[in-house]
């Protein structure tokens, strides 16, 4: 996946627009549309601005759209689900974490 597809792909997840996804950076509509759609170069800088506005961490972004296993650990899953405020969601990976 290219970081212009994860950031799109976040975005989706976190059920926010673009307007929203950027909110608290000083980034435009217009350069981050650009940047979803490949047109933009995409600096390490808005990629930290960008997940920290939206308490992302750059772990469970790279994690969850660049490692193979797509795998998320406990706490990100946690994390996400509060984030989300999904309650029900929460309860449910609480419930089925594994110690071993």
């Amino acid at each position: 996946m290219k970081i212009n597809e994860a950031l799109k792909a976040l975005r989706i997840e976190l059920d926010l627009t673009q307007k929203q996804m950027i909110n608290g950076t000083d980034i435009t509509v217009t350069h981050y549309s650009k940047m979803e759609k490949g047109q933009n170069r995409i600096f390490i800088d808005d990629i930290f601005k960008i997940l920290k506005c939206r308490n992302v961490s750059i772990s469970y972004f790279f994690t969850r759209y660049f490692n193979e296993n797509n795998r998320l650990n406990y706490s990100e899953k946690l994390n996400l689900a509060f984030y989300n405020k999904n309650l029900d969601e929460a309860k449910k990976i609480d419930k089925g974490r594994n110690f071993s």
